[in-house]
C-alpha cells in the first residue's frame, strides 16, 4: 500500500451523502454531484450546523434529495458530530463560498473566496469501491470545488498553521452487489510548498495531549509510506480497506475518545492506524492491542518509536476526519454477504446497526429504517416496530440490544411524514399498508429467515393490528401494549364521543414531522374553546388531521383503515396484549385480545392488565391507591418466554392466558379467557324517592329492579359541565389527576346524581367488561349520559374506578345521529372502561350519573347539531327514570370464588 500525493487542477466533482437532519453534507456517496465553478463555488448548497445558515432550514422542514437514480443510501450507519468555530489566521480573511440552492429551498448566498485546501481518498478492496475528491483552491487560478459547509467552518489557530475540518465518525457498511461503500478521507493544511512531509518512523517528540477541548477527533487508516504534499497541491491516497470478517478478530480497529465519538471498524492486517488531534498533531502507529475495542487500552497502547510519523518537520500538522457510509444506494437495499457483515460496532452492545436505510413503498413514497442484527452470520427472526415517535430515542438501542442478544434482528421504521421518513403524516391512516411493505422488505435480507414479529405500544400498539389486516404471510407474532382497536369507539371518540383531554392534547404535539412541546399551555382553558374542529389553531397549531377526525363525527367509511371492527377473521397471528386498569385503551386493547381468540388458537393469545396507567408497569402508587410490591414485574422477561416459545423453539413457559392484577387484594392472578369464563354479570339497579341529586341525597343501588315508578331529574348547562377528577391521559396533559381519587367534591354538585349500595357483608370481587342501561328523557334535541363507578370507603372516600359515556342521538347506531323527541324515553347503553376490583366488607358500591365528565369527554351543545363543528349551546334538562318498566341499572362482572388462580 502507497500513500500517493498528487497534483491535478482539473475541475473536481464531490457526491453527497445523507447526513441526520440539522448535520453538515460534506463527503460521501455517489449520486447527485457538486460541480465546480469559477472561484470555488459549488453548485448547491450543503446543510450546515445548527446557527449556520443553511438551505434546509428549519422552516421549510425539506429534505434535500438527491437526482440520480441510485439516490437511496443504504445506511447511516454511525454517528455525527460538529465542533465548534475555531479561530481564523489573523492575517486571513474568512472565505465566504457562493451558494446556488435547489428549487423549493429558502436561498442562501455568499461570495466566495478561494478556501483553503482540500483533499480526498480513494479506497478500494473486494466489496469496498469508493472515490471522493476535492481539490486545493489556495492561490489557484483554476476553478475547483470546495464543500460549502466546509468553507463556512473557520480554522483553528496553532501557530497560524492548523485549519480543521469537523470531524465524521460512522460505521462502513459493504454491499452484497459489491456496490460502492463510501468512504472520503479529506484535510486541510496550511504548510507551505517547501515544507516536506517526514515520512520515517521516528519517534514522537511529545504524547497526544488530552486535553478535552482539543481532544482526539477521529482515528482512520494510513499506508506505511507517505509522500509529500505542499501548500498547492490537490492530493489523492489509496488507503488499505477492511477485510473479510474472519480477520476481524485480529485486526486493529480504529478509536476516537469516548468523550466525543466511540467507533471502529476492521482493518487489513498489518495496517497503521493514525490518531488525530485536533489542534495538536498527526501520530501515525500500530497500535500493541490490536484485537481490543476499547478505546482506552487502544490509547494506552501508543508506542513510543511509531510506525510512522506524519507531521511536518516544523510542526505543521495534517488535520483530517473520516466520512464512511453505506453506498448501497438503491431504493430496494440489498443485504451484505455473510463474509463482510462482522463489522464492529460504534456502540456497546456487539450488534451491528444500519441506519437511515430507505424503502420505497408501493406508491413510491420512501420510509427511513433503522436495523439493528446480531454480528454473526446467519438467518434469523425479526422484531419490527412502525412508530411516529422517532426511530433512533434514546431507549432505542437497549431496546433493540434486549432482542439482538437473543437472537432476533431488531428493525424500527419512522412512520410516513415523521422525522426522517418521506411523504405526510395521517395518523395510522397509512400504517396498515406501509408496514406490510416493509415487513416484505424485511422477509426479504438476506440475514432474515423471513419471520417478522411486530412490537409497540400505544400508537405503535394499533398499527400493528391495522398492518395484520393485510395479513401477510411473513407477519407471525404481535407485541401490543396499550393499544386501541377503533378509532371511532375507543381511540379518536368514545363511542361517537371525542376523548378530548386525551387525544387533543396528543395531536397538538405531532405538528410537524417531530414531536412538539406541550409545555407552558393551559390545556384546560385550551379545550373549552369552540368549534372543536378549531381547537388546532387556538395553540397555533395547523392539524388538518385533527380537523378531519372533528368534521367526521359519525362513523362512516372514512374511519374503515383506521379501525379493526370485525376484520379478526381475515387473519391468524399470536399476539401479546399489555394495558393498565387506568389506561386509557385498556378496552381496545383488551377487545384485540378477545376478537384474536375468537377467530384463532386461544393457546397462541396472552392478555396482561395491571395497575397500570398508559405507561405501563411503572408506578407502584397511582392515585391513592398504593398497590403493593407486587405491582411491577418482570415483564419484558414474560414477554421474551411468550415470544421465544413461539418464535425461537424455546421451551413453553407455560403462561396462563389472562394475567391481570387485583386491585385492594394486590395480587396478580391467572384466567383462562376474557371475559373471565366464570363471570357473573350482575345487575345492580338505580333507585331514590325522586331526589339523588349529590352524595347527601336518597339514591340508592339495589340488586333488585325497583317495583315502584321514580326518577330524578337534573340540569346540564355545558357552559358548566362536570369536571372531570381522574384522567386516563398519558402525563395527565391537561393538569388532572390519575388513577383512584376521592371524588366527593364533585358529588355535591346538583347535576350529579348519585346512587349507593348497602354496606358489603364479605369482599366483592368484579373484574371485566363493565356496562350501564340507563332510561332517561330530556327536553333537547340531544344530550351525553354518563356514568361512573366508585369504591365508598367506611370514612366516606368514594375512589372512582370505571367510567364511560354514551351519546343519546347515536342510540340507534354510530353511522348516523337521530334526534330525541322531547320527554320521549330512551335507554341509552353506556360502555364503561373495564375494571377491576375488590370491594372490601365494610365497603359499599357507588354509581354516578349525570351528562358531562370535562375534558375527559368533549361536550354535547345540546342542539340536536354536531358538537364538534358548532359553537351554539342550550341547556339541557333530563330525568333518570327507575321502574319496572324503565329499570336503569348497571352490570358489574362479579367473579366467584374460585373463578380464578394466584400467579405463582
Amino acid at each position: 500500500m502507497s500513500f500517493a500525493a498528487t497534483t491535478a487542477r482539473s475541475p473536481q466533482t464531490v457526491a453527497r451523502t445523507d447526513l441526520p437532519n440539522g448535520w453538515g453534507r460534506p463527503l460521501g456517496l455517489s449520486g447527485e454531484k457538486y460541480h465546480s465553478s469559477p472561484g470555488c463555488a459549488p453548485r448547491e448548497a450543503w446543510m450546515s450546523p445548527a446557527g449556520v445558515t443553511r438551505a434546509n432550514s428549519a422552516s421549510s422542514r425539506r429534505r434535500v434529495e438527491p437526482s440520480a437514480p441510485n439516490r437511496s443510501p443504504a445506511g447511516r450507519a454511525g454517528l455525527a458530530r460538529m465542533p465548534p468555530p475555531g479561530i481564523r489566521p489573523r492575517n486571513e480573511k474568512r472565505p465566504s463560498p457562493s451558494v446556488a440552492v435547489r428549487p423549493g429551498l429558502p436561498s442562501a448566498s455568499k461570495t466566495a473566496t478561494r478556501p483553503r485546501h482540500h483533499s480526498a481518498a480513494t479506497i478500494e478492496s473486494p466489496g469496498h469501491s469508493v472515490t471522493a475528491s476535492g481539490s486545493h483552491c489556495a492561490n489557484s487560478p483554476g476553478p475547483s470545488p470546495i464543500p460549502p459547509q466546509l468553507a463556512r467552518w473557520p480554522p483553528l489557530a496553532e501557530n497560524n498553521r492548523i485549519s480543521p475540518v469537523p470531524p465524521l465518525a460512522t460505521a462502513i457498511r459493504p454491499s452484497a452487489s459489491r456496490a460502492a461503500s463510501s468512504i472520503a478521507y479529506s484535510w486541510y493544511t496550511s504548510a507551505p510548498a517547501s515544507a516536506p512531509m517526514d515520512t520515517a518512523g521516528a519517534s514522537p517528540t511529545r504524547q497526544p495531549s488530552r486535553d478535552p477541548v482539543a481532544g482526539l477527533a477521529f482515528s482512520t487508516i494510513v499506508t506505511p509510506a507517505l509522500s509529500r504534499t505542499s501548500d498547492r497541491s490537490c492530493g489523492s491516497v489509496s488507503l488499505p480497506a477492511p477485510q473479510a470478517a474472519k480477520d476481524n478478530a485480529s485486526t486493529p480497529a480504529n478509536t476516537i475518545r469516548k468523550a466525543l465519538i466511540r467507533s471502529s471498524f476492521p482493518l487489513a492486517p498489518g495496517a497503521a492506524t493514525m490518531a488525530s488531534w485536533a489542534g495538536r498533531r498527526v501520530r501515525c502507529h500500530q497500535p500493541r492491542h490490536a484485537g481490543s475495542r476499547d478505546p482506552a487500552v487502544l490509547l494506552s497502547s501508543l508506542p513510543r518509536k511509531s510506525a510512522m510519523r506524519c507531521s511536518t518537520p516544523f510542526g505543521h500538522t495534517v488535520t483530517a476526519f473520516l466520512l464512511l457510509n453505506c453506498a448501497a444506494a438503491l431504493r430496494t437495499v440489498t443485504p451484505a454477504p455473510a463474509s463482510a457483515q462482522a463489522t464492529p460496532h460504534l456502540i456497546d452492545y456487539p450488534m451491528v446497526v444500519e441506519y437511515d436505510v430507505h424503502i420505497a413503498m408501493r406508491d413510491g413514497v420512501s420510509l427511513s429504517v433503522d436495523v439493528y442484527r446480531p454480528a454473526e452470520a446467519g438467518e434469523r427472526p425479526a422484531v419490527f416496530t412502525l412508530t411516529p415517535y422517532n426511530n433512533n430515542s434514546d431507549g432505542t438501542l437497549d431496546e433493540a440490544w434486549g432482542f439482538v442478544e437473543r437472537g432476533y434482528a431488531y428493525v424500527t421504521a419512522d412512520v410516513r411524514g415523521r422525522y426522517d421518513s418521506e411523504g405526510a403524516f395521517n395518523a395510522w391512516y397509512d400504517d396498515s399498508e406501509d408496514g406490510s411493505d416493509i415487513i416484505d422488505w424485511i422477509a426479504s435480507q438476506a440475514w432474515s429467515d423471513g419471520r417478522v414479529a411486530t412490537s409497540g405500544g400505544s400508537y405503535s400498539g394499533m398499527n400493528q393490528w391495522l398492518i395484520a389486516k393485510q395479513n401477510n404471510p411473513h407477519h407471525v407474532a404481535i407485541l401490543g401494549y396499550v393499544a386501541p382497536k377503533d378509532s371511532f369507539r375507543d381511540l379518536v371518540r368514545w363511542n361517537g364521543v371525542p376523548k378530548l383531554d386525551l387525544i387533543y392534547t396528543w395531536m397538538m404535539g405531532m405538528d410537524g414531522r417531530v414531536n412538539q412541546s406541550r409545555t407552558g399551555w393551559n390545556w384546560s382553558r385550551a379545550m373549552r374553546g369552540l368549534p372543536l374542529h378549531t381547537l388546532d389553531e387556538v395553540v397555533g397549531r395547523d392539524m388538518p388531521v385533527w380537523r378531519a377526525w372533528m368534521e367526521n363525527d359519525t362513523e362512516s367509511a372514512w374511519w374503515g383503515p383506521i379501525s379493526m371492527h370485525d376484520s379478526y377473521a381475515d387473519f391468524d397471528i399470536p399476539s401479546f396484549n399489555v394495558t393498565g386498569w387506568f389506561d386509557g385503551q385498556v378496552q381496545g386493547t383488551s377487545r384485540h385480545f378477545a376478537s384474536a381468540v375468537k377467530t384463532g388458537d386461544p393457546g397462541d393469545h396472552m392478555l396482561i392488565i395491571g395497575p397500570w396507567l398508559h405507561g405501563v408497569n411503572r408506578n407502584r402508587t397511582i392515585g391513592l391507591r398504593d398497590y403493593g410490591p407486587d405491582a411491577i414485574i418482570d415483564l419484558d422477561a414474560v414477554r421474551d418466554a411468550w415470544l421465544d416459545h413461539r418464535v425461537l423453539g424455546a421451551p413453553d413457559p407455560a403462561l396462563p392466558k389472562v394475567l391481570y392484577f387485583l386491585p385492594v387484594a394486590n395480587e396478580w392472578r391467572e384466567a383462562d379467557g376474557w371475559p373471565i369464563p366464570e363471570t357473573r354479570f350482575t345487575e345492580f339497579y338505580l333507585a331514590s324517592g325522586g331526589n339523588a341529586n349529590t352524595l347527601f341525597g336518597d339514591g340508592e343501588l339495589a340488586s333488585a329492579a325497583p317495583s315502584a315508578t321514580g326518577s330524578d331529574a337534573f340540569t346540564y348547562d355545558p357552559a358548566n359541565p362536570v369536571p372531570t377528577v381522574s384522567s386516563r391521559t398519558s402525563g395527565a396533559r391537561g393538569g388532572i389527576a390519575q388513577g383512584s381519587v376521592d371524588n366527593r367534591a364533585v358529588e355535591t354538585r346538583d347535576d350529579v346524581l348519585v346512587y349507593t349500595g348497602p354496606v358489603l357483608d364479605e369482599p366483592l370481587e368484579i373484574t371485566g367488561p363493565i356496562r350501564a342501561t340507563i332510561h332517561m328523557s330530556t327536553d333537547a334535541p340531544d344530550t351525553d349520559i354518563t356514568v361512573k363507578l366508585l369504591d365508598v370507603y367506611p370514612d366516606g372516600r368514594a375512589l372512582n374506578l370505571s367510567h364511560g359515556i354514551a351519546r343519546a342521538s347515536f342510540r340507534d347506531g354510530y353511522d348516523r345521529r337521530a334526534a330525541l323527541d322531547p320527554g320521549a324515553v330512551y335507554a341509552i347503553d353506556v360502555e364503561m372502561f373495564p375494571g377491576a376490583n375488590l370491594f372490601e366488607a365494610g365497603h359499599r358500591i357507588r354509581v354516578e350519573v349525570s351528562s358531562s365528565n370535562f375534558p375527559n369527554f368533549a361536550r354535547n351543545l345540546n342542539t340536536g347539531k354536531s358538537s364538534d363543528t358548532t359553537a351554539e349551546m342550550r341547556v339541557a334538562n333530563t330525568r333518570v327514570h327507575h321502574s319496572d318498566q324503565h329499570p336503569s341499572h348497571i352490570v358489574l362482572p362479579v367473579i366467584p370464588a374460585g373463578a380464578t388462580r394466584p400467579w405463582r
